[in-house]
Formats: C-alpha cells, sequence, structure tokens
C-alpha cells in the first residue's frame, strides 16, 4: 500500500466505514492520475474507469444528443465521488 494513496483516502469520509482488508484492497488497486484542462477522459466506446475521487479541479460529464448538443449530465468540484 503507497503510504500517500492510503493517506488521501483516509481524508475521505467513506473510509471510516470500510473494514481493513476493504480499505487496504481500495488503497492497492488506487492510483492517481493527473489529466490536462478540458482533456476526455472517457466515452462509452472506452471501458469503465471505475470509481474516480477528484482531489483538484472540476469534472464536467455530459451527453452529446443526436443532434450534436452536449447536455450536461453532472458537474463535479474537487472531493466528490464520481462513478
Amino acid at each position: 500500500m503507497k503510504p500517500e494513496i492510503a493517506n488521501t483516502l483516509k481524508k475521505m469520509s467513506f473510509s471510516a466505514n470500510l473494514t481493513r482488508q476493504q480499505f487496504k484492497t481500495l488503497a492497492d488497486a488506487a492510483y492517481f492520475v493527473r489529466f490536462d484542462k478540458g482533456q476526455i477522459i472517457y466515452s462509452n466506446e472506452n471501458e469503465c474507469l471505475g470509481v474516480m475521487l477528484l482531489l483538484e479541479g472540476e469534472l464536467r460529464a455530459y451527453l452529446t444528443s443526436p443532434s450534436g448538443k452536449e447536455v450536461t449530465r453532472t458537474a463535479s468540484e474537487r472531493t466528490k465521488y464520481v462513478s
């Protein structure tokens, strides 16, 4: 378990509800990723990324209608859970 990831996860409110084994499993699978502003990080043509914990910045999830219009589904700021 990487200490930096474990320390970050401990700050998340949901971590208090995890067993030690659940916490360890999550921490062992977790990793940090940095994205550029405006970068598309997922589309329905890709595999699911799993659960993302947004630590900095903002994330906008949107759908594109058949006419090409972008419809914002959710907009999140840091320390929000996005799945």
